[in-house]
């Protein structure tokens, strides 16, 4: 099972060691996951804490949070700088892999800033990642029109993801359409998920991925635990029942998915 979304810097910053349970999940059928930023600098953090996992990847992003500041190109700059640098060690080995960009989108829930402001920061980590050959990883929180607005101007070249997907069919059909992948997390198994479930009953198999978004959203009946990437499998487990698709049929189609997206081995 591969996780492709989990965050180990604040996993730490919630009391939760990342490396103790990355090696908890691996060794209980994790193959693959993604580190994934939301804040300027936290490159060099973040590879120390899971240097020691062949198969953790890394993401780099700034989190709608950053859009209120004054110079948001500048910040993406900064943002590009510190990941030519990462890539550069990257290749010498000395620093996982990094596969995507992100995490980035548009919050609505949070006053961060305007909408306007943050469409200007997202669109410019798609400008971005297409100059890296990259994909995005998206962040959406009551936002389904602003963030198609910014997609129809720019959609990524390399595609991306929507990750923790909470919306309904609709929109997860026209962002199909603009070639994302859709991500579900351990929010899928909540009681209270039929908008999430609808979807999820119609989300095409080759679009199809998982993730933890750990420290975060721990899934039934492990809701009320910090989360963790071993939680993963109750998340493809809950999916296998819903759509009655064979645990080993799943397992592979999301590998060849993340393998697709990511450009992974």
């Amino acid at each position: 099972m591969i996780d492709t979304h989990f965050h180990s810097r604040v996993m730490r910053q919630k009391g939760v060691d990342p490396g103790e349970h990355l090696k908890r999940a691996f060794a209980e059928g994790l193959v693959c996951a993604v580190d994934i930023g939301t804040e300027l600098g936290d490159l060099e953090e973040r590879s120390g804490l899971v240097a020691e996992f062949d198969r953790v990847y890394m993401a780099a992003g700034l989190y709608p949070s950053y859009a209120g500041a004054e110079d948001l190109p500048s910040l993406v700059a900064e943002l590009e700088t510190s990941i030519l640098e990462h890539q550069a060690a990257s290749i010498r080995g000395q620093r996982p892999r990094l596969v995507a960009v992100g995490e980035c989108g548009i919050d609505l829930h949070w006053d961060f800033a305007d909408t306007v402001c943050q469409q200007e920061l997202l669109e410019l980590q798609i400008d971005l990642a297409d100059r890296l050959d990259l994909p995005v990883v998206i962040h959406s929180r009551e936002a389904d029109d602003p963030l198609l607005e910014v997609f129809r101007r720019h959609s990524p070249k390399r595609g991306g993801i929507l990750h923790c997907f909470s919306s309904g069919p609709e929109m997860m059909r026209r962002c199909l359409d603009l070639g994302f992948f859709i991500s579900f997390a351990g929010n899928l198994t909540f009681k209270n998920a039929e908008l999430i479930r609808s979807s999820a009953l119609q989300v095409p198999m080759d679009r199809l991925l998982f993730e933890t978004d750990s420290p975060y959203l721990s899934p039934e009946p492990m809701r009320g635990r910090p989360n963790h990437p071993a939680f993963v499998a109750h998340t493809y487990r809950f999916f296998s029942r819903l759509r009655s698709v064979p645990m080993e049929e799943l397992i592979s189609q999301v590998a060849a998915n993340v393998h697709r997206i990511f450009s992974l081995p």
